[in-house]
């Protein structure tokens, strides 16, 4: 029977490892959870612990930390500590998520029949919460499409994986934003700030048609002649989301005249 060590407060990697690997020499089975990731005496490595908490080695770990130093040195700031690189590491970003995913899937560590990452599920959590913001059809739909995109880290590329997900971020923000009603003015200066080129808008307002129900406005008035009169996959999105929606205001009005 394997037994939990517990950690008490601010031991590093090595130092965990080393904790492992003595109980393992005295003929004991155990194991401690170092930032919500198992660590087994029975087969722990420091490069083994690296890879499950860092998602690298040990010596890739350290590159990394000297590059901070140097990068830090130069711009006289001082140097982040591993504890902050270890934070960053962590962080619930689209990035972290896919290759925390990633990993998942090369050790295999599954929770309930899936592969299982911590990362992932506290990214697609607050993701989820643009929910709020879609049209009501569309709001399971949201999460299960991200969900999906991060379940397929490592099958497909990580290039296409991560600028869906950054596409809907941005629409989640303008969403939200509108909601909260900024105006068209701040909104344009919201997709300014993003710092778009002509495939990431095209995306934007493909990801804003099909999730908000401000969708058709803002191509119309923050994009403009790009989504409504071009021969761009956008254009063809916000036709045919207007030829879907004359029937509807159709009915809608049969009703209010009834």
């Amino acid at each position: 029977m394997e037994n939990e060590i517990k950690l008490v407060c601010g031991e590093s990697i090595d130092e965990v490892v080393d904790m492992l690997l003595k109980e393992k020499e005295n003929g004991n089975h155990v194991f401690c959870s170092f930032n919500d990731v198992i660590l087994y005496s029975d087969d722990v490595t420091l490069d083994s612990a690296y890879m499950s908490i860092c998602g690298c080695t040990k010596s890739d770990f350290i590159k990394k930390t000297r590059t901070h130093s140097n990068v830090s040195e130069k711009d006289n700031k001082p140097a982040k500590t591993d504890e902050k690189l270890v934070q960053e590491l962590f962080e619930a970003n689209a990035e972290n998520a896919v290759r925390d995913m990633k990993m998942s899937k090369l050790l295999f560590l599954t929770k309930g029949g899936k592969f299982y990452s911590m990362i992932a599920d506290k990214y697609i959590e607050k993701m989820s919460k643009y929910t709020v913001y879609c049209k009501e059809e569309e709001k399971d739909n949201w999460t299960q499409t991200i969900k999906s995109l991060i379940y397929h880290a490592g099958e497909v590329s990580d290039d296409y994986i991560l600028r869906e997900l950054r596409s809907k971020e941005y629409a989640g923000i303008i969403m939200e934003k509108l909601a909260n009603g900024c105006t068209i003015d701040e909104i344009k200066q919201i997709v300014a700030d993003q710092g778009h080129t002509g495939f990431t808008i095209s995306l934007l307002g493909q990801n804003m048609i099909e999730y908000s129900p401000d969708g058709l406005d803002f191509v119309e008035q923050v994009i403009g002649t790009y989504a409504t009169n071009s021969k761009t996959e956008l254009c063809k999105v916000y036709k045919k989301e207007l030829k879907r929606r004359k029937p509807l205001n159709k009915i809608s009005l049969n009703e209010n005249n009834d």
